[in-house]
């Protein structure tokens, strides 16, 4: 029997974030209003030329603003962490839309676990990683961090943050060496 379990984790947007959105929605509003604006009047002027010309802005104002609807979209993410059967895999979704997998490893190859706190962060702030992977909101607690030698990515950090299913799925495949640190001996 296949043991599966999967959680979704909604990214926060930071106030950054959420200017840039916006400021990105206020900019493409008033250039729709200006293209079209401009548009009307070119229409007025009479000549054959101006109506083609105005016809192309307005089509225009409709490209803007399907262009700032997926760009706005494309700013909404989710990390969906999934453990099959031992195998650990987190996918960024993007936009509710688009799924991109991030990593995919298996929680025997797993060389540290424990908990992403203070101590943790000066432990692995001098070390040297091929890639992190920050699939968490950084300014929740608790937040784990997991090591691993990827076959293509090399050696990785990993930053999440379980529910207590998925903690307790990771702790059935997770070698007792790598994890005793944050489960114990059990």
């Amino acid at each position: 029997m296949d043991v599966f379990f999967e959680q979704i984790v909604k990214k926060k947007t930071n106030a950054l974030q959420k200017a840039l959105k916006i400021g990105f929605i206020v900019t493409a509003i008033i250039l729709i209003v200006l293209v079209f604006i401009y548009s009307i009047l070119l229409m007025g002027s009479g000549s054959p030329v101006n109506s083609i010309i105005s016809s192309l802005l307005l089509l225009a104002c409709f490209g803007i603003g399907y262009y700032t609807r997926w760009y706005v979209k494309r700013l909404y993410l989710e990390y969906e962490y999934s453990i099959t059967n031992g195998d650990f895999d987190i996918d960024r979704i993007i936009g509710k839309a688009k799924r991109e997998r991030i990593i995919s490893t298996n929680c025997k190859d797993f060389e540290e676990f424990g908990v992403y706190d203070e101590n943790a962060i000066k432990k692995l702030e001098n070390r040297e990683f091929d890639s992190r992977v920050i699939a968490a909101n950084l300014d929740e607690s608790p937040l784990y961090y997991i090591v691993v030698t990827h076959k293509t990515a090399g050696s990785v950090l990993i930053v999440i943050q379980p529910n207590e299913r998925v903690l307790g799925a990771l702790q059935k495949f997770i070698p007792k060496m790598v994890s005793k640190d944050v489960f114990g001996w059990n």
